[in-house]
């Protein structure tokens, strides 16, 4: 039920990465909504998911925006691995290294993924790499310290209880 349930959740965040984006972007920057489902679920959901919820949400938003088929999903897999590195630190500093996790990954994320369109595609389609990086990475870590409360929150609602093991 989980691995569906990140399947869906990446899956409408790339739908609303491909229509909405456009309409919310601030200037130049735009957020990558898939990246924040792929942390937020690395960070209090698990591996398995989030790696499900990569693979799925990449396929997506390669299908619906015209992408290389499979190269957002290699992105967000190795993303994957790298928060799972953050994510298993249980020190009390957790959420702000979760935050600049979801900062550093969003611009490695973004120039990872023009050298993979590079390769597959041919020329880059951003005459400066690094600059169209740090405004979407500013952009994806709003959105991310945003819903954080409410994964939070969810997290300790509907999360597993520890109980008792006779």
């Amino acid at each position: 039920m989980r691995l569906a349930l990140a399947a869906v959740a990446a899956v409408v965040a790339a739908l609303l990465q491909a229509s909405l984006t456009p309409y919310v972007s601030i200037g130049d920057a735009a957020p990558d909504l898939v990246l924040v489902v792929v942390l937020l679920w690395v960070s209090f959901g698990g591996l398995d998911g989030a790696m499900v919820a990569a693979f799925v949400g990449g396929i997506t938003v390669d299908a619906l925006m015209a992408r290389p088929l499979g190269s957002t999903s290699f992105v967000l897999l190795l993303a994957v691995g790298a928060a799972s590195l953050v994510a298993r630190t249980g020190a009390r500093s957790r959420i702000p290294l979760l935050v600049l996790a979801a900062f550093v990954l969003s611009v490695a994320t973004a120039l990872l993924w023009l050298l993979v369109y590079g390769a597959l595609a041919g020329p880059v389609p951003a005459s400066d790499p690094m600059g169209s990086a740090i405004p979407d990475a500013i952009y994806t870590t709003v959105v991310f310290v945003a819903a954080l409360p409410i994964v939070i929150l969810l997290r300790r609602r509907f999360g597993e209880q520890e109980r008792v093991a006779w």
